[in-house]
């Protein structure tokens, strides 16, 4: 949640004389029980949550009130375990509940059908698109040399003439726009490329620039977010985490560094930018090399044609049944196998699930005590409450260590453990949140850290960071080189990436001319 959003929606209610409430898993106590006693009319939760909702006995009761359910960005979800956990939930607040209506929202699903199906399984269902196409203008760009060569600027991070330009180039970008949002793909480019920025704002100002990733400290995120929607920032470069609705005010141009790997991602963050359907998406994407660019237009050409990839949702996901088959007997306390199979069954996850499946599913819970079975009954087991409490969401995790200013005892940010062990120890420095730290001290799984002014230090590596490009595109680009059919990505291009393009090409087709014959 953004607070302005949480806001605005509250100030909305209040015109509409409706009630809101808002449930997460920082939510006081206090606030719950005022819920449950007074159910709000519209409640805004996360499918973590939810697991927790059906599991707190004063908000359980306020949730037999639901009569709509909407599930925004539903492309995050539809395909993954994520999503699967949802499913099921959503059967079980129906059993709680009776049937309510169930709405979708997203700009970007690749396969509707198949995210209906998900939704609302044999549920009678109705898609409704806004037939209006969005006007979008993007250019791949390949800045080749810097105006202006800054030597110390060059040497202080042993860049070559090309990261010169591109650096240059970003600055110049971000300068001429009013708020610009620069993605990259990773948080170790997002920490590395925001370091440089903020240190050629010294040799050339252009304007203030924040780092935002989700390994940032929640505060921190948020002061980032409300210091851009101010002006006090001009740009923000960022991973996924401001890909979807965080409201950060008007934006008038998203920079992607580097290919974009996904059609989809292309479109969210490119979508960032004139964010109303009057108005136009402009983004750039700045590429490093040939294969990049080639690649890049592969997405830029399928995006024109609004083919999305294609996703198909987790079907049988056993490790989230067991998960969800633990919470529904701390739900019930004791449910009847029948009943059990049926809510399990109302999700299009599960669909084909019959009682010759659970049955080993369900041994495999009881031997492993996150269920009891007495006859045709399922119990809680003796570890079922602890599961639940270690695994209320199915996103993998890894163990993390926070890292404090140690003047103002104040989180920055959080760092993955195979980093820390094999880069962090007194002494040594690392970058975050764009800028240098040295470490004064290592303390269980904080670390305590001072500001540096070493250039040297290393950007954070981080679990779970590759995007993985589809075989449409990587047959697009290929094609792009193998037919030398790049005329119809001319105009996407700039005379830098098209000109490298077209070198690569008449340098390769003799090979392919060989292979031919």
């Amino acid at each position: 949640l953004n607070r302005d959003l949480l806001k605005r929606l509250r100030l909305i209610c209040s015109r509409l004389d409706i009630s809101i409430g808002v449930r997460h898993g920082d939510t006081p106590q206090s606030e719950r029980l005022k819920q449950s006693r007074n159910p709000p009319d519209i409640l805004i939760t996360t499918p973590e949550s939810l697991q927790s909702l059906l599991l707190t006995k004063y908000l359980y009761v306020a949730l037999r009130h639901v009569k709509v359910v909407i599930v925004d960005e539903l492309h995050e979800l539809y395909y993954n375990k994520r999503g699967a956990q949802l499913s099921v939930g959503l059967e079980r607040l129906r059993a709680v509940a009776g049937e309510f209506q169930r709405i979708g929202i997203s700009a970007t699903i690749g396969d509707i059908g198949e995210a209906a199906k998900f939704l609302c399984n044999e549920r009678e269902c109705r898609i409704v698109e806004s037939g209006q196409k969005k006007e979008t203008l993007i250019k791949i760009e390949m800045p080749k040399r810097a105006r202006v060569e800054h030597d110390a600027f060059i040497e202080k991070f042993n860049l070559d003439k090309e990261a010169m330009a591109r650096i240059e180039h970003i600055a110049y970008l971000i300068g001429e726009s009013k708020a610009t949002l620069l993605f990259a793909n990773t948080r170790q480019i997002v920490e590395s490329l925001g370091n440089k920025l903020l240190y050629y704002d010294k040799f050339e100002p252009f304007g203030s620039i924040a780092v935002h990733h989700s390994s940032l400290d929640k505060e921190e995120r948020i002061f980032t977010e409300n210091a851009f929607k101010e002006g006090k920032v001009k740009a923000i470069i960022a991973t996924s985490s401001l890909e979807l609705g965080i409201d950060i005010g008007k934006i008038d141009l998203v920079i992607q560094y580097g290919s974009p790997r996904q059609v989809t991602r292309l479109v969210q963050r490119v979508g960032r930018s004139g964010h109303t359907e009057e108005e136009t998406s402009k983004g750039r994407i700045i590429v490093a090399n040939v294969l990049e660019a080639l690649e890049a237009a592969a997405i830029v050409s399928l995006s024109k044609d609004r083919l999305l990839e294609k996703r198909r949702m987790q079907k049988d996901a056993f490790d989230v049944l067991v998960n969800q088959i633990s919470q529904i007997a701390l739900e019930y306390r004791s449910i009847g196998i029948e009943a059990l199979l049926r809510i399990i069954k109302g999700s299009a996850n599960y669909s084909d699930i019959t009682a010759e499946k659970l049955a080993p599913i369900l041994d495999f819970a009881r031997e492993h005590r996150l269920v009891r079975i007495d006859g045709k009954n399922v119990g809680i087991g003796s570890r079922s409450r602890n599961y639940m409490i270690e695994n209320i969401s199915v996103i993998p995790d890894s163990i993390r260590f926070v890292v404090k200013n140690v003047s103002t005892n104040k989180t920055i940010s959080t760092l993955d453990e195979n980093f820390v062990f094999n880069s962090i120890e007194e002494g040594t420095t690392f970058i975050t949140k764009g800028l240098v730290w040295r470490v004064v001290s290592i303390d269980e799984h904080t670390i305590f850290v001072e500001p540096s002014a070493d250039m040297d230090a290393a950007a954070p590596d981080w679990e779970g960071e590759d995007i993985p490009v589809t075989k449409e595109t990587a047959r697009l680009a290929f094609d792009l080189l193998l037919m030398k059919n790049l005329e119809k990505v001319r105009n996407i291009m700039d005379d830098g990436a098209y000109s490298a393009c077209t070198q690569l090409i008449e340098e390769q087709s003799k090979h392919f001319d060989m292979m031919q014959n």
